[in-house]
């Protein structure tokens, strides 16, 4: 209910054309920092700013590894520590510019680390890296808090997290790293190396496709794995979205992952997909509805196509028959439903199919009476 005035004394070690300042609160919501000002004084503590940010002090934390966080993990949440602080140094592996991450997740790996086992995913809407500021690249010291902080083998993701109220971390960049070595593993390995950046050799994939729909099935050395593209949205548009890729064979990079106890490979930019880039094959990216569904007085409805290097290529459509129907105008299907006049629903699958390019399948039900 007061306002307190405040000063630090600090000199350069070395004079800069520009410095940024940071102000960060230990306790959410309890400060408000107002009318800044930056003069010339006496000079005080020396900051040498020689190869990034200096360190934050971490007070009365002690240190821990991801490895050490990894061989805490048990199906339920445990506290990291419960009488101590500990802080973690490590580097941030989500490449928020391409946007293929799920947001909330922070993923940290150990500096230069190409072995197994030293990756790790912060969860909570404190860690996200598009609000902290955070890239690919990014070194980072995280305190985790006593008691609060804490593990869980999440559904086979080793994740640390906290109660959504609770302030149970902090998260301070300490630098940027020049580059982010990449281990070449096989694709049953991909658990293993969770959060870390991976390269698969030599892999394939058998049908063209849309990177940001979802997952697709490639092979290698005999094995399947999934390669997961998010879809978009406005709060994190992706550089996946409406990218076609085509049928083929080539390395392929990205994060290693773990989905519902199944493992994953995740690309972070278009340059871990680059050996199936695409940018001529003809290509639905999406239809708008999904599905339709029909009153049994019937009626008429319409699609809305979405396509890519369409070209002179027509859309065609396929697999209806009476009472239902439909035809193409550009890019927008009509179906068309007659009165259904029986008790039993009528469920078909309409196909849009752009020449020289793929199919899209959409579910039609017309209810009976």
């Amino acid at each position: 209910p007061y306002w307190v005035q405040f000063a630090v004394d600090f000199t350069l070690k070395e004079a800069v054309s520009q410095l940024s300042i940071r102000f960060t609160a230990d306790l959410a919501s309890a400060f408000a920092i107002d009318d800044v000002q930056l003069v010339e004084g006496n000079g005080g503590q020396e900051v040498d700013l020689e190869g990034g940010v200096v360190p934050p002090d971490p007070g009365e934390a002690t240190a821990i590894t991801i490895p050490e966080l990894i061989a805490q993990m048990t199906d339920t949440e445990a506290p990291v520590d419960a009488n101590a602080d500990r802080y973690l140094d490590a580097v941030v592996m989500n490449d928020v510019a391409g946007a293929n991450y799920t947001f909330n997740n922070l993923i940290l790996a150990t500096e230069n680390a190409t072995e197994a086992g030293n990756g790790i995913t912060l969860y909570g809407s404190q860690v996200e890296p598009s609000t902290l500021g955070l890239n690919k690249g990014d070194k980072v010291r995280v305190t985790l808090y006593k008691g609060l902080a804490k593990v869980k083998n999440y559904n086979g993701m080793y994740e640390v997290t906290g109660d959504r109220e609770a302030t149970w971390c902090k998260v301070e960049k300490t630098g940027t790293v020049t580059s982010i070595p990449t281990a070449t593993i096989a694709a049953a390995d991909l658990a293993k190396y969770q959060g870390m950046a991976v390269t698969i050799a030599n892999a394939s994939v058998a049908q063209a496709g849309v990177w940001a729909l979802s997952s697709h099935t490639f092979t290698a050395d005999g094995a399947n794995f999934t390669v997961f593209c998010k879809q978009s949205d406005e709060k994190n548009p992706s550089v996946f979205l409406d990218v076609p890729f085509k049928a083929g064979s080539g390395n392929i990079s990205g994060l290693a992952a773990v989905y519902m106890n199944n493992s994953q490979l995740v690309p972070r930019n278009l340059d871990d997909v680059a050996a199936f880039s695409d940018s001529s094959t003809p290509m639905i990216t999406g239809v708008t509805p999904a599905s339709l569904s029909f009153e049994a007085a019937g009626g008429e409805k319409t699609l809305t196509v979405s396509v890519i290097n369409q070209g002179d290529n027509q859309l065609s459509v396929s697999g209806l028959t009476a009472p239902l129907s439909a035809t193409v105008s550009g890019l927008t299907v009509t179906v068309k439903a007659d009165p259904n006049t029986g008790t039993q629903p009528v469920n078909q699958t309409l196909t849009i199919t752009l020449a020289n390019g793929n199919s899209k399948t959409v579910p039609v039900v017309l209810a009976g009476q």
